[in-house]
């Protein structure tokens, strides 16, 4: 059987399917559940969720208007969300959303990649073959001196 399953009266019965539970706003894109609460990311413009169990995130590409294309990386750090934003040029860019006035990571040291991993209360991040990761507990800062390179 495909997409069945044999019920314990011996009947076969058809897998349910997801239920759609929301249709997200045009340019909106990526999902992740943190604080009780379903985040999107959009690029430009200005979006409000019609469901308000969705909140949207600016995520701003730092030199040129893009959409953004997904989010191949999200999660907390010390409170807020850390997300690698990749747009529609293929660009990546890392954002801090902790209500500062830019999200994107200014530091020249930050590799700006989509593979991302939290850990030891910093985010290690690649370039090319090399790793590189933040201060500890800084996310904003990819270059102190003997914490991060």
């Amino acid at each position: 059987m495909r997409n069945a399953y044999v019920t314990t009266g011996l009947a076969a019965q058809k897998h349910p399917g997801l239920v759609k539970v929301a249709t997200l706003e045009p340019s909106t894109t990526g999902l992740f559940a943190a604080g009780g609460q379903l985040h999107t990311f959009y690029g430009e413009g200005t979006i409000t969720h019609a469901d308000t169990r969705f909140v949207p995130h600016k995520v701003p590409h730092p030199k040129t208007e893009q959409l953004v294309k997904r989010a191949p990386f999200v999660d907390t750090f010390h409170g807020f969300l850390y997300a690698a934003i990749e747009y529609e040029d293929d660009s990546t860019v890392h954002h801090y959303l902790d209500n500062a006035e830019k999200s994107a990571i200014e530091d020249a040291q930050c590799p700006h990649s989509s593979c991302v991993i939290k850990a030891a209360s910093k985010l290690f991040a690649t370039h090319n073959d090399v790793v590189r990761y933040c201060a500890t507990g800084n996310p904003r800062n990819w270059s102190l001196e003997k914490d991060a390179i």
